[in-house]
């Protein structure tokens, strides 16, 4: 690339980015109550801002990362990636949550049209 400081420069704006967008996500996450009441949209959330992160991760493990500048050691991508992968797992995490919540629905709450087919049968043999 260029000289030691502009590549330590880039680096340390994508550090940065990536801090901003922890903040973000602990903000976002926080003001909606960790998406319980939600879980298919904390799904999506977590999903998009994992990738997001484990991209960013790989960038300052390769392209960014200022090997050649003396006495540079970066080991912060590795735990950007590790967080990404974390993101990812709590949203399947509500994706799991979220199947359960449905089946559980489906099972307690008993479909309409479940209900006038026995209603039908029964009036039916009424008659």
């Amino acid at each position: 690339m260029g000289n030691c400081k502009d590549e330590l420069d880039a680096y340390n704006g994508y550090v940065a980015v990536s801090l901003l967008l922890t903040l973000g996500v602990v903000l976002y996450s926080s003001s909606h109550g960790g998406f319980l009441s939600d879980p298919e949209r904390g799904v999506k959330f977590y999903h998009t801002a994992g990738v997001i992160k484990i991209l960013i991760g790989i960038l300052l493990l390769t392209v960014l990362h200022p090997g050649d500048c003396a006495g540079f050691v970066g080991g912060y991508g590795f735990l950007v990636i590790i967080i990404g992968a974390v993101w990812i797992r709590r949203g399947r995490a509500l994706a799991g949550a979220a199947g359960t919540i449905i089946q559980i629905a489906q099972v307690a709450i008993p479909s309409a049209s479940s209900k006038d087919s026995t209603e039908n049968g029964k009036q039916g043999g009424i008659v």
